[in-house]
């Protein structure tokens, strides 16, 4: 419970959100023809209960202004946006006061902490790119089926070896030949991991089924790719990165 002093030493009780009416009204001087209940008989005051009460809380009229009647300390209470008209109808000195201390009271409550926009951002689109990512490669292989049952033109091309890939990646040409190397391995770990059969052309070169290709390059290979181009970039060609790697 809070104490809002009056200047005329009357002190208002507020409870929560509710604003004790009959000490305002008392506060005020206590006019017989401004009692709560005479105000709540008014059909403006009417209106705006019910919509403070629907709109604002939720629920009934009655948990949005209430009397208590008998015991020690008889009243009516109200959430505070109703106590703030009542103080309007008490008196414009009043309301003036009551604006006030409640607005005081309000924002001195500890608020929600502020979330940083940015960092909002951040993680609905990491939730947002996981999701797709996950999607995707679960219908890679339908994909891949339904576009090769529908273009006769690229039926007849459904795998291609690492090379080919590497290209389609920009992989630059110097150093390049360690990179495709790397990605032929990983590619053949996620073929036998997934149940793809893995060719060779008429060269012996292995071909991997291109929705084998999606799917590895969904779940992670693009970014082996680039993470294999930068330490080409940044330290010469991969020796170190692949066993016995020679230059391209």
């Amino acid at each position: 419970m809070t104490d809002l002093v009056h200047p005329s030493g009357a002190v208002v009780h507020m409870t929560g959100e509710r604003l004790n009416l009959t000490d305002m009204w008392k506060a005020a001087g206590a006019d017989p023809q401004k009692q709560p209940a005479k105000w709540r008989d008014l059909p403006s005051t009417q209106e705006f209960v019910a919509h403070v009460a629907e709109v604002i809380l939720g629920k009934s009229e009655n948990d949005a202004f209430q009397s208590f009647r008998g015991g020690k300390n008889p009243r009516t209470e109200a959430h505070w946006q109703i106590g703030l008209a009542y103080a309007k109808y008490l008196s414009p000195a009043f309301h003036a006061w009551a604006n006030a201390v409640v607005r005081e009271r309000m924002e001195s409550r500890p608020a929600a902490p502020a979330i940083d926009q940015r960092v909002l951002g951040g993680i609905v689109k990491s939730v947002v790119r996981s999701q797709i990512k996950e999607f995707l490669t679960e219908l890679a292989p339908q994909i891949i089926a339904a576009q090769l049952a529908a273009d006769p033109r690229v039926a007849v091309i459904d795998a291609v070896p690492a090379l080919q890939i590497a290209i389609e990646a920009s992989v630059p040409k110097k150093g390049r030949r360690p990179i495709v190397r790397a990605i032929s391995n990983s590619l053949a770990r996620h073929c036998a991991e997934r149940g793809h059969i893995v060719r060779r052309d008429v060269r012996g070169t292995k071909i991997y089924p291109l929705a084998a290709v999606h799917e590895w390059r969904l779940s992670g290979g693009d970014a082996e790719i680039r993470k294999l181009v930068s330490a080409n970039t940044s330290a010469g060609p991969l020796f170190d990165v692949i066993p016995g790697g020679k230059p391209a």
